[in-house]
């Protein structure tokens, strides 16, 4: 079993995080940690008639990548994957696909429309 110090275990953490961030700032959080196909969506919100996946990215403090600059284009085209499902899964019309950095345990950057969900 991994301890706290894992890194499963702070990106349980940074996920739950940003779930808390979002709720503060009026999302519906309905889904954190969630399997869409083969997919792995980290947090999947609803901001008022639009869907959100969000793609947390989490590093110790001091760490030498840039957790945002971590988001490959493979991994981008899975988000688009899996948000696509996810709307026609929920009926939804609009959907985006945001990213958050933590680093150290605390949220450092939230960036709404992080990857462009329309992009092949």
């Amino acid at each position: 079993m991994k301890g706290a110090g894992s890194t499963t275990a702070r990106g349980r953490l940074a996920e739950q995080l940003v779930a808390d961030h979002l709720t503060r700032q009026g999302f519906i959080v309905i889904a954190q940690d969630l399997r869409v196909g083969r997919e792995e969506v980290d947090v999947l919100a609803w901001e008022g008639a639009t869907l959100v996946v969000v793609e947390v990215r989490s590093r110790r403090a001091g760490a030498m990548v840039d957790p945002l600059s971590s988001v490959s284009r493979a991994k981008q085209r899975r988000l688009r994957i899996a948000l696509a499902r996810c709307m026609v899964e929920r009926g939804a019309r609009d959907g985006r696909i945001d990213v958050a950095a933590v680093v150290g345990g605390a949220l450092v950057e939230y960036i709404p429309n992080a990857v462009d969900y329309t992009e092949t």
